[in-house]
């Protein structure tokens, strides 16, 4: 099924790669080189996952996940979850890792990092859409959440995104307050209350 709505992977992979560099850096020289990525669709209940570091990363995609939704999707809509789950795959192979920010376990600024920014550059590739935003949450969810707190943080910043990226191999040990407060001289809180603020407003 897969190659039926993705004939030709390698076009997309390579596709992809090059539009998420562009929206995570502003140089080649930045860019941490990636030379082997092992994709793979396999018979798993977990949609997607990415495992290693560049420059040999491998990704994997659910056929399982394909059948499930055969009959809720359509075939555009189909490829359109494929493309985007690839978006956020592709952003951590490309992403940096923040140093001392804890473990990957949800609620940690290690996590909502990661999560966040992968799931922004989904967003920003046209992949994921505003009528899931909603009101409250916290930024280091992850996911949607974070990635519209991102989003937002836009609004300030059109660059917000590069920097702080480029804060996780400046800051060590890294955190949102210490990534914020270096962007903004703002704490995250702060921002978070202006954000949700914002959503009231505009519910």
């Amino acid at each position: 099924m897969y190659t039926e709505l993705v004939p030709n992977p390698k076009n997309l992979i390579n596709t992809v790669c090059l539009d998420v560099c562009k929206i995570l850096y502003r140089s080649v020289d930045e860019v941490d080189v990636l030379n082997v990525l092992d994709y793979s669709i396999e018979d798993l209940e977990t949609i997607s996952a990415k495992g290693g570091n560049p420059p040999h990363i491998n990704i994997f995609f659910s056929s399982l996940y394909l059948k499930n939704k055969k009959g809720e999707m359509s075939d555009m809509d189909l490829v359109d979850e494929i493309v985007g789950v690839l978006y956020h795959e592709l952003a951590h192979g490309y992403q940096y890792s923040p140093k001392g920010a804890g473990a990957y376990a949800g609620g940690t600024d290690f996590f909502g990092f990661l999560e966040g920014i992968a799931d922004y550059v989904r967003l920003k590739a046209g992949y994921s859409s505003y009528k899931y935003r909603k009101i409250g949450g916290h930024w280091n969810d992850g996911y949607k959440t974070t990635a519209f707190f991102i989003d937002w943080l836009h609004t300030k910043d059109p660059d917000f995104v590069y920097k702080m990226n480029q804060t996780a191999k400046t800051i060590i040990p890294w955190s949102w307050d210490a990534a914020t407060n270096k962007i903004f001289d703002q704490s995250t809180q702060s921002l978070w209350d202006e954000y949700q603020a914002y959503l009231n407003a505009n519910k």
